[in-house]
């Protein structure tokens, strides 16, 4: 008879991604759904952010 293949389970998602992996795609359609909720606000978001690299 054959012998049996050594790991016939090929799932996609056995070891699923870690938290650390997880938050960033998490927080991408959050911060679209904030900035076309307030358009305003995510601006001075933005404004401020890089003003204080600026400085």
């Amino acid at each position: 008879m054959y012998a049996p293949t050594p790991n016939p389970d090929h799932r996609p998602y056995r070891h699923p991604p870690s938290f650390a992996m997880m938050l960033p795609f998490a927080a991408l359609p959050l911060a679209v759904l904030f900035a076309a909720a307030f358009p305003t606000a995510a601006a001075g978001l933005l404004v401020g952010v890089a003003v204080g690299i600026a400085l």
